[in-house]
């Protein structure tokens, strides 16, 4: 297969697309993954000179209903010089999609490049099948992928020495990346606790699904279409650094779209703790929110000033003495700390992503922002 050679603008979107069929029933629901990976869709925009139109339109009618290699360019790193004949190439792969059997690209212009097969990859260097047979002066190197058209090449042709170019690339060469982020488990799934990535703000919604029953006449009825109620709500991202970025790909991949769930604590100081709190407890105090009103189980995360999180389950609340509520718990609390120790006690919920497409706007190698709608689903 040939290379698409010529170099995206720095800004463009690329979507991670999942396919994910969710059974919901009165209490419960089945997420059963149809794609393990996803597919990449790149739109990209160019500004070519009038040879480099010339030659991608050639390349465009020719590759039009064929597959063909496009260079990763949200994983591109400066390598610089290089020699013919170098079989093993010392770089960073940590954070770049290299696979072994696969291609990367040594690439100094959208006319000086070279393909090449890895071997073997460690996290310091590239093996390839065989040596390099060019030279290259200020070379980037990127991963590649096999890709199609998704939507066709077009241009604008209006005077001036660079015309400008887009077209949509959709690939199906894509692996799971899964890695769980190193976040801590609770009750069988992951809480998302990285605050550092959750730069944007979140907006929220809660919501019973029902049915209304109304003549336009009397009175409306509501009946519950499930037995748990939903909270919506979105999550923003924006990495800075290409550890960062690798890390949400890899988190996203670990969700697979609709299908992992995970919880999320409120950030909201939503339990004020009225009580000191020791190991052995299975219940504690706090200031009156009703609970014992609205409320049945509930998971609650309770970080201290220090930092430490620790999570428990409240099993059920009952009024206790002057303006306080005794929360019981299932367990033994397991910390001890002071009432002046507590940062905040927020509710945890079990959410999971509310999208199998999700986006991702690059800036820069390494920079970009991503919003995902989640919505909460049965706990486990």
């Amino acid at each position: 297969m040939v290379l698409w050679p010529f170099k995206p603008l720095r800004d463009y979107p690329e979507t991670l697309a999942w396919l994910t069929d969710v059974l919901r029933a009165k209490s419960a629901e089945q997420r059963i993954a149809v794609r393990l990976a996803p597919r990449y869709t790149f739109a990209y925009q160019f500004l070519m000179s009038a040879s480099q139109f010339s030659r991608a339109q050639s390349m465009a009618r020719f590759l039009g209903s064929q597959s063909f290699y496009l260079p990763l360019w949200s994983d591109v790193a400066v390598f610089g010089a290089i020699n013919s004949g170098v079989s093993v190439v010392p770089m960073d792969t940590r954070y770049a999609d290299y696979r072994v059997g696969g291609q990367m690209v040594f690439w100094q212009s959208d006319t000086e490049y070279e393909l090449c097969t890895i071997d073997a990859i460690t996290d310091s260097s590239i093996t390839l099948s065989d040596p390099t047979t060019q030279s290259f002066s200020a070379a980037m190197v990127a991963p590649i992928v096999a890709t199609q058209f998704a939507q066709t090449f077009e241009a604008t042709r209006r005077g001036g020495r660079y015309i400008p170019t887009q077209v949509a690339f959709v690939s199906t060469d894509a692996v799971d990346l899964s890695a769980d982020g190193g976040y801590t488990e609770y009750r069988g799934a992951q809480v998302m606790t990285d605050r550092v990535r959750l730069l944007g703000n979140i907006s929220e919604r809660f919501e019973r699904e029902n049915i209304k029953i109304d003549n336009d006449t009397g009175l409306i009825d509501q009946v519950a279409l499930y037995g748990y109620s939903v909270k919506g709500s979105v999550m923003n991202w924006q990495p800075w650094t290409r550890p960062d970025l690798w890390a949400l790909r890899q988190w996203l991949h670990y969700c697979r779209g609709r299908q992992r769930g995970f919880w999320l604590p409120s950030w909201n100081n939503d339990l004020q703790i009225a009580a000191p709190i020791a190991s052995a407890d299975t219940a504690i105090t706090v200031q009156a929110v009703g609970y014992p009103e609205f409320e049945t189980v509930r998971d609650i995360m309770v970080e201290s000033i220090a930092g430490v999180k620790t999570y428990l389950r409240i099993s059920g609340g009952a009024a206790g003495a002057g303006n306080t509520e005794v929360l019981t718990l299932s367990g033994a609390a397991g910390i001890d700390l002071s009432v002046g120790q507590v940062r905040r006690i927020s509710y945890l919920t079990y959410m999971r992503n509310n999208a199998d497409r999700i986006e991702i706007q690059h800036y820069a190698p390494g920079k970009a922002t991503v919003s995902v709608p989640v919505i909460e689903a049965p706990a486990p």
